[in-house]
């Protein structure tokens, strides 16, 4: 099947058809439409504790990715000689590529592999403190010998990958890399429907993976399959709001792990004008668990009550008999 990239009016006439085909759905049950519509909870895995603790790692990549490897392994010995050590620990899109690729020559220069020592590394870290890490690469995948794919992955304490997520949404400044909106066709055809936004179900909660800013749509599917932490790892400084309305929105914990500042700038630099910072947990009321200070390196630490809040978590309401034939029909192409 060709896998050349997919012009914007493509991606845009594929969104078309799938609500319309959602609308379609709607206007076709055998059932008075109903105004709004109850979404009942898949069953989770049990919680072995009442609370979670988490941390975001906001730090600065240079451009060695061994270099940041080892950076990031050191932050994640440190955190667990303390006292007080994480269930999980996330780090920001780039803190083992520093820099975004510049055309697809570049993207596979930095890409690794699924079983790369990298991710063996991390994984080794995982399960010697017993910890949840959250990471993203660019990667390569023998089912897609022609992409390169940015990931976002979740590893166990086991050691293993408990999901690795690809980018979901396409990327118009990258049309080079790969993304489940860009490849939807065939990346259903080999991992099923369920695939395309999944959710992981942990002894911590359920888990998502996401980056994209400003796609509520994206927060509320995630949420609708029961996702209970929300994990986003972002290159630059997060929207404050809409880290906050998607979880306030969703009844979900946040983690929005950021890169920072370099520590030293240049003599002639204005540090007022870098972007970097950011870094912000947030509950699943909107409110702010812990948040960076400033847009240097650091790391951020909470406790989220997962327990209390899956005891308390309301089922969620939709509206989709008016909405979904709205989208149908005005959706239009550019």
């Amino acid at each position: 099947m060709d896998q050349s990239p997919l012009a914007p009016s493509d991606i845009q006439r594929r969104r078309l058809l799938q609500v319309a085909g959602l609308g379609i759905a709607v206007a076709s049950i055998g059932q008075p439409a109903l105004a709004s519509a109850s979404v009942q909870h898949v069953a989770s895995v049990a919680l072995d504790r009442d609370v979670v603790r988490v941390a975001a790692v906001q730090s600065h990549p240079v451009a060695d990715i061994a270099a940041n490897l080892e950076s990031l392994l050191g932050a994640i010995d440190r955190m667990q000689t303390q006292a007080s050590k994480k269930d999980l620990i996330v780090f920001h899109a780039a803190a083992l590529h520093s820099i975004a690729p510049r055309d697809l020559a570049d993207a596979k220069k930095a890409a690794i592999r699924m079983n790369d020592p990298i991710v063996t590394a991390i994984g080794f870290k995982a399960m010697q403190h017993r910890v949840y890490i959250s990471f993203s690469a660019y990667t390569t995948d023998v089912a897609w010998p022609d992409a390169i794919i940015p990931r976002q992955f979740l590893i166990g304490p086991d050691g293993k990958i408990a999901l690795a997520a690809w980018q979901a949404t396409h990327d118009e400044t990258r049309p080079f890399l790969a993304s489940v909106e860009r490849m939807l066709e065939r990346y259903v055809e080999l991992y099923g429907r369920d695939a395309v936004l999944p959710v992981v179900r942990t002894n911590i909660g359920n888990i998502a993976l996401a980056s994209a800013q400003g796609a509520p749509e994206i927060y509320r599917a995630l949420a609708l399959k029961d996702a209970e932490i929300i994990i986003r790892a972002e290159n630059a400084a997060p929207a404050r709001w809409d880290v906050q309305a998607s979880a306030a929105y969703n009844s979900c914990f946040t983690i929005a792990a950021a890169s920072a500042v370099a520590l030293h700038a240049a003599h002639n630099e204005d540090v007022s004008t870098f972007h970097g910072g950011g870094s912000v947990v947030v509950g699943p009321s909107g409110e702010t668990l812990a948040e960076a200070g400033s847009q240097w390196e650091q790391t951020i630490a909470a406790n989220l009550p997962i327990a209390h809040a899956r005891a308390k978590r309301s089922t969620l309401q939709t509206h989709s008999a008016m909405i979904l034939p709205i989208y149908a029909r005005h959706l239009t192409l550019a």
